[in-house]
């Protein structure tokens, strides 16, 4: 920007802008001056902008949106050096930590790195996060700069279902020919222990006769929970039990 764009000539002939401020990305920056009918108009100015000191960070690449459980970001993060208008400070060697600062879990993975010119690419350092769910953060910070900066909110999902455990509904009692009083039920996890829905589970009756509803499948719901409608003995007082297979 100009302060003072239109100028009259002085006793010497001279007319000067009052101000020329030059644009907030670094680089060539030119001004022209103008006088209809003049031989050589108009003059060009040039001026170059330089970057200024390091001032900020920015995530200029930002993790991915969906990730599963401890797997590597498809798209690891890139925070970069700035300085106080968005240019990138070269020449900074910064070292740059990430902390996961909303949401549960434990970042994994090569989580502080000395910026290359400026740039700390997060590129194969397997960021990875343990727990499941939604509006996960991610922080940046670095020792020379005061100001931290976040990561756009993410989404961590449950992996492959890897294991099947009780719930609840083991080791009950109840007269024989009646059902329990507590509906049997598993827990469905992945290889972190996040709850998986979506998993079909059998149930049927291993010893001691009896009956359970359904016989068909049961699929996890939510918190990876399968859970039978209900479970009747055998009318033969003793042992029963009641098997769930995925």
């Amino acid at each position: 920007s100009i302060t003072g764009g239109t100028q009259t000539t002085d006793a010497s002939g001279i007319a000067t802008v009052t101000s020329w401020t030059l644009g907030a990305t670094a680089g060539a920056n030119s001004l022209t001056a103008t006088s209809a009918g003049l031989t050589g108009s108009p003059v060009t100015f040039t001026a170059t902008g330089t970057v200024g000191g390091a001032a900020k960070l920015a995530f200029t690449t930002q993790p991915s949106a969906s990730t599963v459980a401890g797997s590597a970001f498809a798209t690891q993060p890139v925070v970069t050096v700035q300085d106080a208008n968005g240019n990138t400070v070269t020449g900074s060697t910064a070292s740059v930590t990430l902390t996961l600062t909303t949401g549960t879990g434990t970042l994994g993975g090569t989580a502080t790195m000395n910026a290359v010119a400026g740039v700390a690419d997060f590129a194969g350092k397997g960021l990875n996060i343990n727990l499941v769910g939604a509006n996960k953060v991610l922080t940046a910070t670095s020792g020379v700069l005061a100001t931290a900066t976040t990561s756009p909110a993410f989404t961590i999902t449950a992996g492959a279902a890897s294991t099947i455990a009780v719930n609840a509904g083991n080791g009950q009692s109840a007269t024989a020919g009646s059902a329990v009083a507590t509906d049997p039920s598993v827990l469905i996890t992945d290889a972190n222990g996040n709850p998986k829905s979506g998993v079909s589970v059998t149930f049927a009756v291993a010893t001691g006769g009896g009956t359970v509803v359904p016989t068909s499948a049961v699929t996890t719901d939510a918190s990876g929970i399968a859970t039978v409608t209900s479970w009747t003995l055998g009318t033969t007082a003793g042992a029963n039990s009641l098997t769930a297979t995925s």
